[in-house]
């Protein structure tokens, strides 16, 4: 009789138990990165959430101070994203203020009216 095939179902019972150990590991770890994420910058992204697509640069300027960058269609560098944070790609219409602090980033798009027509909120 070979002993070898009766340890094979164990092994592999063995390693898929390994594996959906590991799986449900890195599920609990990147919740719980999320949820410590949301208590230390929670305010941060709640401000930046306020921004709605109609507000006028005024309201925009009101709500979170003057942008950390302003970019006009005309003279914006190709790649005028801030490194190591997140970002959509999309080309400026008008203007595109950003928004930096700790952890969130926001690029909010104005029309030639001077109206947020788009806006992105994300983490570094």
């Amino acid at each position: 009789m070979d002993r070898r095939n009766n340890y094979e179902p164990i092994r592999y019972k063995k390693a898929i138990l390994l594996g959906s150990g590991i799986v449900v590991f890195l599920l609990i770890l990147m919740i719980s990165a999320r949820v410590i994420r949301n208590q230390i910058f929670g305010d941060e992204y709640r401000r930046l959430e306020a921004v709605t697509v109609g507000m006028s640069e005024r309201e925009v300027i009101d709500l979170l101070g003057q942008p950390h960058k302003t970019y006009y269609r005309d003279s914006a560098p190709k790649d005028y994203y801030v490194p190591g944070y997140a970002h959509k790609e999309r080309a400026i219409s008008n203007k595109v203020f950003i928004y930096s602090f700790s952890e969130p980033i926001a690029y909010y798009y104005l029309d030639n009216n001077n109206k947020v027509e788009d806006a992105f909120v994300g983490g570094s």
